[in-house]
């Protein structure tokens, strides 16, 4: 599980298509943070748990194959990229590939110092890459070069081309990210299309309460008991906060569905252990605060506009910005974005877990995996996207 966080936060194989995509529309700012600084913290992961593995001689030939596989395709990649900020991330992805065969072979100093190192280039590299652009440019236009040949000229044409066809599409990294992770979240969330709302709030309401009841009497409980019904309920809050992901139609049943997966958490946790009522109510709190800002936007903006869904994009950022940046606000404190009270709840349920409860750290964890792309779903829905008016005289193509 760590090397599985690692590669994905550093962007290794098989995971390596998401940085130059993050990279490539945002603003120089968040292009610097994640090429050149969050994306390291997958290598300075392996480093702080070095002592967990590096007996383990499975695991060593394991990092080591995904490192030097990345190095190489990740330079391909690189080699044909049309943006700066792409060749700079897939320089960026070969390069930690480097530094986790150093953290395998034992050289922990040389990582950092190379971790160090190849942050600066990628910070300056990113801050003059504009400038640099600019004066290639002009220079071809004088002063044209034809291409020096490469080591790919003496292989055969066949295999020129086998590889240059793969780099040109990414190793298809995408397709295999849709395939293994997004394809089955959508196949599982179908099955709930069937669940209806108001049939639905009955039923769980009935359980939300039975289990308030049960909260009482949880010292006449047995422990196998306990464990089964709390993990029962973090099961139903991760099915109220898929079927938020799946609503197309109705923002508010969405966003009413995020809220309680939350309060089905909170309840959860509540019957697990003897946790104390003011951590639990600094997690809700943070919940409910951010929910009641949430529901009066969506309420303003439907006000304003009478109609929204979730089946398409529609850009209200463009003529309500204000609306947008407080509805933002409320997704992030609902979401748990650090600072917040939602956040430092989250952080006190996951302590209350115990050591044994896998089903339970599985579900509470996955859930609020779920719950933070819900919100992202809704808020891009409501306020990303082409507007969808198309009186203006200026067409906004993108909010």
């Amino acid at each position: 599980m760590i090397l599985i966080a690692a590669l994905f936060k550093s962007a290794q194989l098989l995971f390596s298509s998401w940085l130059p995509r993050v990279m490539e529309g945002t603003t120089l700012s968040s292009a610097i943070f994640y090429g050149s600084l969050s994306v390291h913290i997958g290598a300075f992961l392996l480093l702080r748990a070095h002592p967990f593995w590096e007996h383990q001689i499975s695991v060593r030939i394991l990092i080591s194959f995904i490192g030097v596989l990345t190095c190489i395709v990740a330079r391909l990649m690189a080699r044909l990229q049309t943006t700066v900020k792409s060749q700079i991330a897939y320089s960026s992805i070969a390069q930690i590939g480097l530094i986790f065969l150093e953290i395998v072979a034992g050289w922990d100093n040389l990582a950092l110092y190379h971790i160090c190192g190849n942050a600066l280039l990628r910070t300056y590299q990113l801050l003059v890459s504009p400038s640099i652009a600019s004066y290639r440019i002009k220079e071809q236009l004088y002063h044209y070069e034809p291409r020096v040949k490469t080591i790919e000229d003496s292989l055969p044409k066949r295999i020129e081309s086998f590889f240059y066809i793969l780099s040109l599409k990414e190793w298809n990294l995408e397709t295999f990210i849709y395939q293994v992770f997004l394809a089955p979240l959508q196949r599982f969330t179908r099955k709930f299309k069937v669940f209806k709302f108001n049939l639905g709030v009955i039923i769980f309401a009935a359980i939300y309460i039975t289990g308030l009841i049960l909260l009482g009497f949880k010292d006449s409980l047995s422990p196998f008991w306990i464990n089964l019904i709390s993990g029962l309920y973090a099961f139903v809050g991760l099915i109220m906060v898929i079927k938020a992901f799946t609503e197309r139609r109705h923002v508010i049943i969405s966003w009413f569905m995020v809220m309680m997966n939350h309060f089905w958490i909170a309840l959860s946790i509540g019957i697990n252990t003897d946790i104390r009522f003011s951590t639990l109510s600094m997690y809700l709190i943070g919940v409910i605060i951010s929910a009641i800002v949430g529901y009066l936007a969506i309420r303003k903006l439907i006000k304003k506009e009478q109609r929204i869904t979730l089946a398409r994009f529609q850009g209200h950022s463009f003529e309500h910005p204000k609306i947008s940046f407080i509805f933002l606000l409320a997704c992030l404190g609902m979401a748990g974005f650090p600072i917040t009270p939602t956040m430092i709840g989250e952080d006190l349920v996951f302590s209350a877990v115990k050591e044994d409860q896998y089903f339970l750290a599985f579900f509470l964890a996955i859930s609020l995996i779920v719950d933070g792309i819900a919100l992202i779903r809704i808020y891009a829905r409501l306020f990303l996207g082409p507007n969808v008016k198309t009186y203006h005289s200026i067409a906004c193509k993108s909010a």
